[in-house]
């Protein structure tokens, strides 16, 4: 199944600025914790399940399946490419530069992931993996 990263058109009011990411998945809280950690800039992250109700359609379809960024102006981006978004935000603008140079590659490497993210980090995810 192709997931989208981009939502042309799709703007969230909700929230700015923020990361969100599957509250259920021990792989994602453990990586959110990490980049709380690391992050030159302060990055707000927020389950996706507590703003489900708030997201597009489109976009929520998706929720669960990826990490989503909203940036500053309301727009959407999912997967590889938030992931180089949030990278850029907190501070790491080389490491973004090289996912963003290296594009093809980080989104199949993210959805590699995705796919496998029930087994990575301290606690399983509660949800299947995406078929």
């Amino acid at each position: 199944m192709s997931v989208p990263e981009t939502f042309p058109g799709c703007r969230v009011s909700a929230v700015r600025n923020v990361l969100l990411w599957d509250g259920d998945c021990g792989f994602c809280a453990a990586s959110v914790e990490w980049l709380h950690r690391h992050s030159v800039h302060p990055i707000s992250a927020q389950p996706v399940q507590s703003l489900l109700s708030e997201l597009p359609d489109s976009v929520r379809a998706t929720a669960l399946q990826q990490v989503l960024w909203i940036d500053a102006g309301g727009e959407v981006l999912g997967g590889s490419r938030a992931v180089t978004a949030v990278l850029r935000a907190s501070g790491h603008r080389g490491e973004a530069a090289i996912l963003q140079a290296l594009q093809p590659v980080t989104r199949w490497v993210y959805r590699l992931i995705v796919r496998h993210r029930a087994h990575l980090g301290p606690a399983a995810c509660k949800l299947p993996p995406p078929a």
